[in-house]
């Protein structure tokens, strides 16, 4: 499993701007089991095809093979002529993302695929369209604490501030008060 720490809206690009150079021609599918619905998506290139949300749920692993292949067929795709896969690393659901990454790690080694991992808080800073920035990402936790990760935005590129963390309210305030006194809230 490969993790990288830039975000994946901000890939070094060809001389001149452009496509990245390594999503030329690039058929990626993307697993997330972090959250209470489960997701597949088809991207060509930065082009996302389709994206397939469910209910996470008994059988969840049962559910997001079946929506591979229907995504997959209905795009007359295969796993084999799929160039990465990325998956949603967490925080989360402990069993989704087991499921999501178990599945990504089988399928990349029977067809030796490169496999990208993302923090989903990440995700959903990357995901936010805005001009702030800092960048506040949260997920509740349970039990009175939170998952939370600052970012910087420059341009399409988050650099982390505060890697995803697990604290309480308590924990998060004083950080922000020293590193951003105004983020904006994901």
């Amino acid at each position: 499993l490969v993790h990288r720490r830039a975000s994946p809206l901000a890939p070094d690009t060809q001389p001149g701007g452009g496509t990245p150079f390594f999503l030329m021609n690039m058929r990626s599918m993307a697993l997330d089991g972090s959250g209470p619905q489960g997701g597949v998506a088809l991207l060509e290139e930065e082009h996302l095809l389709e994206t397939i949300h469910f209910a996470e749920g008994p059988g969840f692993g049962v559910t997001l093979a079946t929506h591979i292949e229907a995504i997959l067929a209905r795009h007359q795709w295969k796993v084999a002529t799929l160039d990465l896969l990325t998956v949603a690393l967490g925080p989360g659901s402990f069993t989704g993302l087991r499921v999501a990454l178990g599945l990504a790690k089988g399928m990349a080694l029977v067809h030796s695929l490169p496999i990208v991992g993302i923090s989903t808080l990440e995700l959903v800073a990357a995901a936010t369209e805005t001009q702030h920035q800092e960048l506040l990402s949260l997920r509740d936790a349970g039990n009175g604490l939170l998952f939370f990760a600052l970012y910087q935005r420059q341009g399409k590129l988050l650099t982390p501030r505060i890697p995803p963390t697990l604290g309480s309210i308590d924990t998060l305030i004083p950080m922000l008060e020293h590193l951003a006194p105004h983020p904006t809230l994901l």
